[in-house]
């Protein structure tokens, strides 16, 4: 999931500021992106980047299913409460 989500935003950068992407238009040059993508996965796939990034990919919703004390609501109160 973190290749998927994460490989975007410096693919888009170098596009968009670079002409670097017209320089693989000759074979040889082409296998030597695919390397490079396949090492810039790899490298997306590693702990560390996992580490960095969970906040972002995966954050911790726990705040959403916590009922708040500070307005006196008490599960299972109000309309349609039996």
């Amino acid at each position: 999931m973190y290749v998927y989500l994460l490989h975007l935003f410096p693919i888009y950068l170098v596009r968009e500021t670079t002409s670097a992407l017209e320089w693989f238009n000759a074979l040889p040059r082409l296998f030597l992106l695919m390397a490079l993508a396949v090492l810039w996965a790899a490298l997306l796939s590693t702990s560390a980047v996992q580490r960095v990034f969970r906040p972002l990919v995966e954050p911790r919703l726990d705040w959403l299913r916590a009922v708040p004390a500070a307005a006196g609501l008490t599960v299972g109160t109000g309309r349609g409460a039996r």
